[in-house]
């Protein structure tokens, strides 16, 4: 399902401030693991920030296909989340990088904990 304009979002997101390490796998033994800082989350994905990628750091990313392990760490939640990520879009911002994440392997309980974070805190 397409989704375009202001609609486009099939959840609601919440702009909120949390670390997140990323890792890249380029092959058997090419494992790349990056820090950023989340902008904003939801049970489908999330925006995260970072410092400005070096050349070869972009590259990475760029081979691997769009495919990251997330791991999230959201405050007030009292637990980690793990997923596998597919980097939907990346641009150049105020000097850093920041990179759309849409969640293809989180489960259900995850998407519902994070559904119900997300929605007790935009009331």
């Amino acid at each position: 399902m397409a989704y375009s304009g202001m609609n486009r979002r099939k959840h609601p997101r919440l702009e909120v401030k949390f670390p997140i390490k990323f890792k890249i796998k380029n092959g058997q033994d090419d494992m790349h693991v990056f820090e950023a800082s989340g902008r904003d989350i939801s049970a489908g994905g999330l925006c995260m920030e970072m410092s400005l990628l070096q050349e070869d750091a972009m590259e990475k990313v760029y081979k691997s296909k769009g495919r990251v392990d997330v791991e999230i760490d959201i405050p007030d939640m009292g637990r980690s989340i793990k997923t596998m990520g597919e980097i939907m879009w990346m641009r150049k911002d105020q000097g850093g990088d920041i990179l759309g994440i849409f969640f293809k392997d989180i489960s259900q309980e995850e998407r519902v904990l994070l559904s119900e974070y997300v929605n007790q805190r935009l009331k």
